[in-house]
């Protein structure tokens, strides 16, 4: 009685709950949906989903450049960029919910780590670098996702089960419009293709100007 409906409520960090209920969880990114009221200091950030079928995109890149699977030799550049990257992808207002350390060895470990495979696709993460003779110059994360089906009963033997979901990509800004995420990119593709996947899936920040111009082109 007497209380505002419209007002805002303190927005509690339900993740250290949620860790030691589900123990094998990594919460790299919380998203609360849930109706009423936003959470106060919370930010609305409206996103664009993208999907497309895994086929060849032509990239050019200087001769110096390769892109490949990542490898432990990899991990000191990579955890640095990753942690520059993932602190402007957090929206101003909204809480880290999993610290950093927590983040980059969860994601090391899906997509770097040579984890057995999980389905018949033969992996569950790729994690894609891009270098230019021994210097980072960006990286691109992807799993395996269940696809939603149309059916009741999901059979994860059946090809069409599982799409790619790019979770990343990044390039070092000193890197930035020399072509090396679109060559990231199209290593992402070539791998779901290989790998028989239908479908690659993603999501931009509708506010990132620069990522969405990217992906449009």
């Amino acid at each position: 009685p007497g209380q505002d409906p419209d007002a805002a409520v303190a927005l509690a960090n339900p993740a250290p709950g949620l860790q030691i209920k589900h123990p094998d969880w990594r919460l790299l990114r919380l998203v609360l949906h849930q109706p009423g009221p936003a959470p106060s200091g919370a930010k609305p950030v409206p996103v664009c989903w993208f999907s497309a079928t895994p086929e060849p995109i032509p990239a050019k890149m200087h001769k110096d450049v390769t892109v490949r699977l990542a490898n432990d030799s990899d991990w000191p550049q990579w955890e640095a960029l990753f942690r520059e990257y993932r602190i402007s992808q957090i929206p101003g207002g909204s809480p880290p919910f999993t610290d950093d350390k927590t983040a980059t060895d969860a994601v090391w470990a899906l997509c770097a780590d040579a984890p057995p495979p999980s389905s018949k696709h033969g992996w569950r993460g790729r994690l894609l670098v891009a270098y230019s003779s021994s210097l980072l110059l960006g990286a691109a994360h992807v799993i395996l996702q269940p696809r939603p089906s149309s059916v009741d009963a999901w059979d994860a033997e059946n090809p069409q089960a599982w799409r790619g979901f790019l979770q990343d990509i990044f390039v070092a800004p000193a890197a930035s419009g020399k072509g090396i995420g679109r060559a990231l990119m199209s290593r992402v593709f070539a791998e779901c293709q290989e790998a028989g996947l239908p479908e690659i899936a993603w999501f931009c920040l509708s506010e990132n100007a620069s990522a969405m111009s990217f992906y449009g082109g």
